[in-house]
């Protein structure tokens, strides 16, 4: 859409919410990038310094674009289809999702007014997916991004009940969003 586009739909509301908007870690990416579907599991990196991919690391550009389309506040996501951690191992898994949503309270917590953060957990254990769950809502994050399947196992497996009572049970969002 073009800038001239976006600014002509503003009269349709009073804010403008943007409840898809990507952002990445360093070190994430760099672990992970090699493991997506991004990059054909490796075979077409992106390295982390690419020009293309700063405004995912720095959330200023990510408030000049927003302004540039008439975009209020944006619900911040992890670009797990670039920085996917599912194919790590369990602990270096919950590990970098804990950074994760750091990074996303970082974003939050310099502007306020401008992002809304999302966590992400480590599904490759329900234990440490449930405590980063609590970790990420004592963070202030309400929202929990979820791939469509882990590993292959829909998120409607009964392995997933206990994930989906405790997000019933805080009233928490959850955002599926397809990994590759």
């Amino acid at each position: 859409m073009s800038v001239a586009t976006a600014q002509k739909y503003r009269g349709f509301c009073a804010k403008c919410l943007d409840f898809h908007a990507h952002f990445l870690h360093p070190e994430v990416f760099a672990a992970g990038h090699p493991h997506s579907v991004s990059s054909c599991f490796g075979r077409h990196q992106v390295p982390v310094d690419a020009p293309l991919l700063r405004r995912f690391f720095e959330p200023e550009l990510q408030i000049v674009d927003m302004d540039a389309h008439g975009i209020d506040m944006q619900v911040l996501t992890s670009a797990d289809v670039i920085q996917s951690r599912t194919l790590l191992s369990t602990g270096e898994e919950a590990r970098l999702a804990a950074v994760v949503n750091d990074e996303c309270v970082r974003w939050v917590d310099a502007f306020p007014t401008r992002f809304i953060g999302s966590a992400v957990l480590p599904l490759g254990d329900m234990a440490l997916a449930l405590s980063e769950l609590e970790r990420a809502i004592t963070l202030g994050l309400r929202i929990v991004e979820l791939p469509s399947n882990y590993r292959g196992a829909y998120l409607g497996d009964p392995r997933f009940s206990d994930l989906w009572s405790a997000l019933h049970a805080r009233d928490i969002v959850a955002f599926i969003h397809p990994e590759g």
